[in-house]
């Protein structure tokens, strides 16, 4: 199989370090290709060079959700873009998480507000109790605040300010992720590879990761039936749940643009995700035989 030209897209401006980086690079290398990374928000780096661009540590992109998209664009038009630029159009708005319950996947409740809407946060409080605000394009928990009970003027104050700049949601805090915690599965060519346990993050926080997990059948199941009910095919995925009042998982997340993906807690999955980039790069079509597509 010839070598590819393989760049692995991060940011010029870092907004954290990513574990994985050096385990990836080496994992491409290994298998016969040549492998750099690439800056997204450098002017000066020529995509042009590249057979495929794979989206990895763009952390940064939520601050100019336009230009990410213009680049990824760009990129599309001279080389192959992992994952595949419908695919970031359709994930870079957590909107898309009213289309997942449309197809009966259990998402977390969600109020959705666009940027300037007039907002009144006063009945989430009643009906849920804390809530947890957020930006509908976020990366790395930016901007991301829990509010308790009783904060109501606090989290309007802060609703308020950060409505006039973007497009934000509210969601119910899930108080059973404080013990049962966040897992997060990672899917790779359409199979659950591996799942890892996390605290929940909150703006400014650090984020707390243990060690690689085996999924569930039932989480297993349930990421079929989420990769299933994407309207395009995806190289890779993270889905992100929380358990509700029972314990029952919600998907609060399908990130597909620059997820990271704990190769470090389970370098085994490495090899899936080059041989399965290797391959969505050498059909441009991208048809893949998901389970349960």
């Amino acid at each position: 199989m010839n070598s590819l030209r393989i760049g692995l897209a991060t940011s010029v401006i870092k907004t954290e370090h990513d574990p994985d980086e050096a385990i990836q690079l080496q994992a491409f290398a290994s298998a016969g290709h040549a492998v750099e990374m690439v800056a997204w928000d450098d002017e000066d780096a020529d995509v042009s060079r590249f057979d495929v661009i794979v989206l990895r540590s763009t952390w940064n992109y939520p601050m100019d959700p336009q230009g990410f998209l213009s680049w990824c664009h760009r990129v599309s038009s001279v080389a192959t873009l992992v994952n595949p630029l419908p695919a970031v159009r359709w994930n870079i708005d957590k909107v898309y998480l009213t289309e997942l319950r449309a197809h009966g996947v259990a998402t977390v409740p969600s109020v959705y507000f666009e940027r300037g809407q007039r907002t009144v946060v006063s009945k989430l409080f009643d009906d849920w109790g804390a809530v947890v605000v957020k930006p509908r394009i976020s990366a790395g928990s930016l901007y991301t605040k829990r509010f308790d009970p009783g904060s109501e003027e606090e989290c309007q104050k802060y609703l308020n300010a950060h409505v006039a700049e973007r497009a934000m949601m509210v969601q119910p805090f899930l108080a059973g992720v404080e013990t049962l915690l966040e897992h997060c599965l990672i899917v790779i060519g359409g199979n659950t590879t591996h799942a890892i346990a996390k605290q929940p993050r909150f703006s400014d926080g650090t984020e707390s990761v243990g060690a690689a997990l085996e999924p569930s059948e039932f989480e297993r199941s349930l990421a079929t039936r989420v990769i299933a009910s994407l309207p395009f095919p995806v190289s890779y995925a993270r889905i992100d749940l929380m358990p509700d009042e029972d314990g029952d998982p919600l998907v609060s997340e399908v990130e597909l643009i620059e997820p990271s993906l704990f190769f470090a807690q389970n370098p085994a999955a490495l090899d899936t995700f080059v041989e399965t980039v290797v391959r969505y790069a050498r059909d441009r079509k991208g048809m893949f035989d998901w389970p349960g597509r």
